[in-house]
């Protein structure tokens, strides 16, 4: 996928923002994959008439944008008076249920040509006690066809992208990567682009965790992603390897539970 930076570009007269970089990437997603119908999953911010007008400007895509009552107090004031149609399902072997409940044709905001479906989804779980705990997971905004068939799939779908903000940004943010806010600051591009070769080396390693068998066990000895970083750059730093299989191995040997310590030289 590419990426877009958030920053401001020549002849800009204001501060450049992430919506703005979103309108950017958008088109240029589309160019690089012409032929994918997509569905955009998004936060509040985006579940604006000009972002979903710019998603159905391509008549195969699709949206499941998250909503929220502060950014969206008239399309939550309708829903309050409509009533909606309602499903559950039992989840984690008995011990989750998920409430869903749908409203049909909801306009976005009162002077929006935008209508939408919208979909909101509870939970009560039963902890070891046996006591029940209730929340909401959340509410989302769509085009597509809510009904008894979908629901489910429509809220996997909604709520993946919280997947990719706690798992996969914590990774990069803590586990070796060093991916921060630092990224969006420095001179003639620099730091856009030590950020775009991170995310190629930890697209890299996606692939390597899915297919390489050397890496996989490589991180099951090692772990965590952190703990196999440090100790490969202690091996770079400390010897020379023909090549960066041969390091692997090295670091796998010396994790393994027959090795007999480093010999002297």
């Amino acid at each position: 996928m590419p990426s877009e930076e958030i920053s401001n570009h020549d002849g800009a007269s204001k501060q450049d923002c992430e919506i703005n970089a979103a309108k950017r990437l958008l088109p240029n997603i589309r160019k690089s994959h012409p032929r994918l119908p997509m569905v955009w999953l998004a936060d509040s911010l985006y579940a604006t008439t000009p972002f979903i007008n710019l998603i159905k400007s391509n008549p195969d895509d699709n949206f499941i944008i998250r909503i929220k009552r502060g950014d969206h107090k008239y399309l939550y004031d309708c829903i309050e008076k409509m009533k909606p149609v309602k499903s559950e399902n039992t989840v984690n072997n008995g011990k989750e249920t998920l409430y869903y409940q749908w409203y049909n044709d909801v306009k976005l905001n009162a002077s929006s040509s935008v209508s939408v479906n919208v979909l909101q989804v509870f939970s009560t779980k039963i902890d070891r006690h046996g006591n029940k705990k209730s929340t909401i997971i959340g509410v989302w905004a769509t085009d597509l066809e809510i009904n008894d068939e979908t629901v489910i799939e429509i809220t996997r779908a909604a709520r993946a992208r919280w997947m990719i903000e706690n798992e996969c940004f914590n990774i990069l943010k803590t586990k070796g990567y060093a991916i921060d806010h630092c990224y969006g600051h420095g001179q003639k591009n620099s730091s856009f682009n030590f950020y775009v070769l991170i995310m190629l080396a930890f697209t890299l390693h996606q692939i390597h965790e899915l297919t390489d068998k050397l890496f996989q066990q490589a991180r099951s000895l090692y772990i965590s992603k952190s703990k196999l970083w440090s100790s490969l750059l202690f091996l770079f730093n400390m010897a020379i390897f023909d090549n960066w299989v041969h390091m692997m191995q090295y670091a796998i040997k010396i994790r393994g539970p027959d090795f007999e310590g480093i010999q002297p030289i």
